[in-house]
C-alpha cells in the first residue's frame, strides 16, 4: 500500500513540475529570453508528454528562436518553418519543394494559432510562420501545368531551329465495295408459286348398306350344361365354391 502511494505521489509530483516549468518558460519569454524558455518548455514534455498546452508552447518558441537570423538577414527563412539550412543555387528545386513549403506551413499554423495555442508567444510566432511561407513560396513556385510545359517546350524549340514532328497522315482506304440493290417488287419477274391441292380432312362414307357389326355377347348352345367331372375333395364346400353345381 505503502508503495503504491509512493508511485502515485511520483507521478502527481512529475506532472506538477511539469506545470511550474512550461509557467516558467512563459515568464522567460515575456521577459525575452527565448532560449530559456525553450528549455523550460523541453523539460516540462520530458517530465509530462501528456501535459496540454506544452507541445504548442514549444513550437512556438522554436519559431521566435528559429526566425531570428531570418530578421537579421531577410531571405533565410527556411529554419522558421522547419525545413533544411538553405540550399545552393545548383540544387534548388532538389532541397526544398513548393509541397513541403505547403506541408510545414499547415502543420505550424495548427500548433501556433492563437486559437489553439494559450501560450505569449502564439500570436508573434503565428506572424512570423506566414511571412516564412510567404517568402519561401516567392523562391519555390508551383510547378507549371503539362500545357504550360509543352507550350515552352516548342517555343524552344523554334528558336533552335528545330523541325517539329510531322503530324500524322490520314491513310486514304478504298471505298467498301456494296452488292447492286435488289429491284422492287413490281420490278422482278418470278414464275408463280403452285402449291398441290390439300387433301381433304373428313371423306363421306362410301355408298351402300352399312356392314352389320359383330354382336357383343352370344346366347349359350341350347342343351344341358356339359358336366364337370368330380374331384375327390374331401371338402364340399370349397367344390362348391370353385365349381358350383357339381351336386346336381
Amino acid at each position: 500500500m505503502a508503495e503504491w502511494k509512493w508511485e502515485w505521489d511520483c507521478e502527481w509530483d512529475s506532472e506538477e513540475e511539469a506545470r511550474r516549468a512550461l509557467a516558467v518558460a512563459e515568464q522567460r519569454f515575456v521577459a525575452g529570453d527565448v532560449e530559456g524558455a525553450r528549455h523550460h518548455a523541453r523539460r516540462a514534455l520530458d517530465l509530462s508528454p501528456a501535459l496540454p498546452g506544452a507541445e504548442q508552447a514549444l513550437a512556438a518558441y522554436d519559431v521566435h528562436a528559429a526566425a531570428a537570423p531570418a530578421m537579421a538577414r531577410p531571405g533565410c527563412w527556411y529554419a522558421a518553418l522547419g525545413l533544411p539550412h538553405p540550399p545552393t543555387t545548383a540544387r534548388l528545386s532538389d532541397d526544398v519543394t513548393h509541397d513541403a513549403i505547403k506541408r510545414q506551413h499547415r502543420r505550424l499554423c495548427l500548433l501556433v494559432h492563437p486559437d489553439k495555442n494559450r501560450s505569449a508567444a502564439a500570436g508573434g510566432a503565428f506572424k512570423l510562420v506566414q511571412d516564412a511561407y510567404e517568402a519561401l513560396k516567392a523562391i519555390h513556385p508551383p510547378p507549371p501545368p503539362r500545357d504550360e510545359e509543352r507550350v515552352k517546350f516548342w517555343q524552344a524549340a523554334a528558336q533552335d531551329d528545330v523541325a517539329p514532328p510531322r503530324p500524322p497522315v490520314a491513310r486514304k482506304e478504298p471505298p467498301i465495295a456494296r452488292p447492286a440493290p435488289r429491284p422492287a417488287a413490281a420490278e422482278r419477274k418470278e414464275p408463280p408459286i403452285v402449291r398441290p391441292a390439300a387433301a381433304p380432312r373428313w371423306a363421306p362414307p362410301p355408298p351402300g348398306p352399312r356392314p352389320a357389326a359383330a354382336p357383343r355377347w352370344a346366347p349359350p348352345p341350347p342343351g344341358p350344361p356339359p358336366q364337370q367331372p368330380l374331384c375327390r375333395c374331401r371338402h364340399p364346400c370349397a367344390c362348391a365354391f370353385y365349381r358350383p353345381g357339381w351336386w346336381r
